[in-house]
């Protein structure tokens, strides 16, 4: 088209791109969209089979023959018999017109293409071991049990005695690690910044089960943010504290159309966590700022003075060289994993949340000594909720502190032993039992209940079950431990997100459907029903739009947003102060039963990585041997140390077993005995009598590539897979 772009896929489907102004898009809305989008419903079971785009609008014929258009129709140009008006979703071309639907290919005989069945099949060379090719069907399928560089295969059928002949192929390469930098270069007889390593822990069990990024929305309790795909940052809802971090703002029922949160010069969210009233991103560079109330010191600035409606141009102090991986801020206290596994907890320590072993001593600063999860263990997942906190630890344990009343911590015990003096001020020594071999990839921890994913993507929620927020369909009675059987989200559905809230919970499964259960005072629950409380997960998903899906998922207090696959966002719940953002008048007793679309064209982060652990308990080994001086850590493949002589640019294969699986990736490496100095400018020229512009010189010690950061040191800062977030 004129400045969209439109594709049909392999199922049918139709996507667009590109200027949306006129409803070109055909998603229901007038944004642009810089990424593929999916249209509205070409209707129930209907493709299509011929695509073309104008101007500002486009066209599409279905394969049973009739035709669809969408956008701009001043002239007429969709043919819908209306009265020139733009369309935003596909309408029907009118008449009784049977358009050619032929595609060029057909599943039967003639000059189209048919299936191979009866042939005398083969392939050359011979197929990695693991696959085969069918001697009748010639399809080849299996699964490899060896690597294998690009190689091509030639495979000939011989068909009624006529041969046919075609070319595929194959690559075979073993999951990947993921390293927090790609490369670094060194200084000779300078300590180098670790390189470490994650990988995807479902790989590792067999399950093949991932878990979403979740880190680019976040509820509180009264307000809402998220990240824009241009890494820019918006809050809306209450704004008492300052917790939206615009200052000389009120409530806003919906997202600024102007403004975003400064978040600093050229600085960009690649995490954000709503509290009960402050808030905390995690910026591209690593820094960690938080805004709002700071009535216990949960902003961590070394005080307890008042509120702060914008972020401090300072971060937080996390410790020498130190930045934050993963954020979860809860009731007035504030937690954050950092860069080398390390989790530190401040503000209010209320029954024990933060978790260091005191006296519910409440602390403005995190602490120069990290939390002691266990020894040798650091932090990949972090969930601060209202007066509990839970953790994932590297080796996939799962372990929570704080309040124990309702047996939110999972340790077991009986209804007498749970009182409201049951404190746990740290981790407990013993991890909860999840149920034999069984691991947590994400962990939401809320009000007086805790949830968790597994790695075979079941769910478990235990804690509180006065509401039937547990979902397991029982008689609301509480549960101390994780339940043998997992929460019945439909057959063959698995979580791939999860949300504990107020006396409620929500999951994204693999479909990208949501559902939630529970207490639905507020119409919470998304159903479009009348308040009913449900006790387990209905058979039938939130009503998200038709074709859409969702990739993100927050819920706090009693309102529930999702960012959906188009990029657009939708919240239902409470919004007595604007928080589901649909700009409409907020007051005490507004409640929206379905989901409503966020006010705005703003189009936001809707990536869905998937969760990544930090490695232990694996054997590991590199080729070629890393330069004198550096060593990898057999056990986590870590790479550290002071080299001692200088290399040119070499590529480095890192190889871990993980549970009998085997992961590898490549690093690079060199050394000099130099770092390297930068000038303002390259030159200058001069004039006789006046005094010159000082040329300033920058250098760069043990500068790791991907930081893209500069200085007197520089250390790369990658962001933890972090769905595990519920934000009090």
């Amino acid at each position: 088209g004129g400045y969209h772009t439109c594709a049909i896929l392999d199922n049918g489907d139709v996507s667009c791109w590109g200027n949306g102004n006129d409803g070109q898009l055909g998603n229901g809305g007038t944004s642009d969209k810089s990424t593929p989008t999916l249209t509205s419903s070409l209707g129930s079971g209907r493709t299509a089979v011929a695509l073309s785009s104008g101007r500002a609008h486009t066209c599409a014929i279905l394969d049973d023959g009739s035709a669809m258009c969408w956008g701009d129709d001043i002239n007429g140009q969709l043919g819908d018999g209306g009265s020139n008006t733009d369309q935003t979703s596909p309408v029907l071309v009118s008449g009784s017109n049977i358009w050619d639907s032929s595609t060029g290919l057909s599943s039967g005989s003639g000059s189209g293409m048919t299936n191979v069945t009866g042939a005398t099949c083969s392939v050359s060379p011979a197929l990695p071991t693991g696959l085969s090719i069918n001697s009748s069907t010639c399809t080849i399928s299996g699964t490899p049990t060896v690597t294998t560089t690009n190689t091509t295969y030639t495979v000939t059928a011989n068909i009624s005695n006529v041969t046919y002949q075609t070319t595929v192929w194959l690559s075979i390469a073993y999951p990947p690690l993921t390293p927090s930098v790609e490369g670094a270069d060194l200084i000779i007889d300078e300590a180098m910044t670790n390189i470490t390593f994650q990988y995807n822990a479902s790989a590792a069990s067999g399950s093949g089960h991932v878990a979403y990024d979740n880190n680019m929305l976040s509820t509180g309790t009264w307000h809402t943010c998220a990240i824009l795909e241009n890494g820019d940052l918006k809050c809306w809802g209450w704004n008492n504290r300052g917790q939206l971090g615009l200052p000389n703002t009120g409530t806003l029922t919906a997202p600024s159309s102007t403004a975003t949160i400064d978040l600093g010069l050229g600085r960009t969210a690649v995490s954000v966590s709503a509290g009960h009233q402050h808030t905390c991103a995690i910026l591209d560079n690593g820094e960690l700022k938080c805004w709002g109330n700071n009535g216990y010191g949960e902003l961590g600035l070394n005080s307890t003075a008042g509120s702060l409606a914008v972020p401090s141009s300072t971060s937080i102090n996390l410790g020498p060289g130190r930045t934050a991986v993963a954020v979860s801020a809860g009731f007035f206290f504030t937690c954050a994993i950092l860069d080398n596994g390390d989790l530190k907890c401040w503000g209010r320590d209320h029954r024990g949340v933060l978790g260091d072993g005191g006296g519910s001593q409440n602390t403005n600063v995190p602490s120069s000594t990290p939390i002691d999860l266990g020894t040798g263990r650091t932090a990949v997942a972090i969930s601060a909720g209202d007066y509990h906190t839970c953790a994932i630890l590297d080796n996939d344990d799962l372990k929570c502190w704080g309040w124990d009343a309702y047996g939110q911590l999972g340790d077991g015990g009986t209804p007498g032993s749970h009182t409201s003096n049951s404190i746990m001020y740290q981790p407990s020594s013993t991890a909860i039992d999840l149920g034999s071999g069984r691991k947590a990839v994400a962990v939401s921890a809320q009000n007086e209940m805790t949830c968790a994913i597994l790695d075979n993507g079941d769910l478990k929620c235990w804690g509180d079950d006065t509401h039937g927020a547990l979902g397991n369909g029982g008689s609301d009675v509480n549960l101390y431990a994780p339940s043998s059987t997992p929460i019945d989200l439909g057959t063959g559905r698995t979580a791939v997100a999860v949300e504990a809230s107020a006396n409620h919970a929500c999951a994204l499964l693999d479909d990208g459907t949501v559902k939630c259960w529970g207490q639905d005072d507020y119409g919470n629950l998304g159903d479009g029903g009348s308040s009913q409380k449900t006790n387990a997960p209905s058979s039938t998903p939130i009503d998200l739009g038709t074709g859409r899906t969702a990739v993100a998922l927050s819920a706090d207090g009693y309102h529930v947003c999702a960012i959906l696959d188009n990029g657009d966002m939708k919240c239902w719940g409470r919004d007595n102060y604007g928080q589901v953002g649909d700009g409409g008048t907020a007051s005490h007793f507004d409640r929206h039963q379905s989901p409503r679309s966020v006010l705005g064209s703003n189009s936001w982060n809707n990536a869905t990585i998937t969760y990544l652990t930090g490695i232990s308990g694996a054997s590991c080994s590199v080729s070629p041997a890393l330069p004198t001086g550096l060593s990898i850590d057999s056990s986590t493949c870590a790479i550290s140390g002071t080299p001692t002589v200088a290399t040119s640019n070499t590529t480095y294969t890192i190889t871990a077993v993980i549970s009998g699986t085997t992961f590898q990736t490549n690093i690079w490496l060199s050394s000099s005995n130099f770092g390297e100095i930068t000038s303002a400018v390259e030159g200058a020229t001069l004039q006789l009598g006046e005094t010159m512009t000082p040329i300033t010189l920058n250098y760069t010690v043990n500068a790791n590539a991907s930081s893209g950061s500069s200085g007197s040191s520089s250390s790369a800062s990658f962001v933890y897979a972090n769905n595990q977030v519920a934000s009090g």
